[in-house]
């Protein structure tokens, strides 16, 4: 389920940044020690993007995160 895959919290998952060309080195990694490496999305734009299984799952503008983050909690 894609709630489940997003924002399950199971203590092993990871998520990592890093530049593309260390994506295959990486899963390569993460092979060899029998782990799961899914790429879900990228940085660096005004917007966040992932997709499951190659489908866009979730578009928003950054900017919309940020409001939400930042009014979260009552000060």
């Amino acid at each position: 389920r894609p709630d489940a895959a997003l924002f399950g919290e199971k203590q092993t998952r990871v998520i990592l940044s890093a530049k593309p060309e260390n994506a295959s080195v990486i899963r390569e990694l993460a092979a060899a020690y029998g782990l799961a490496c899914y790429r879900i999305g990228e940085t660096g734009s005004e917007r966040v993007r992932i997709a499951l299984s190659g489908q866009e799952t979730i578009d928003v503008p950054l900017s919309a995160c940020r409001e939400v983050y930042e009014g979260a909690l009552v000060r």
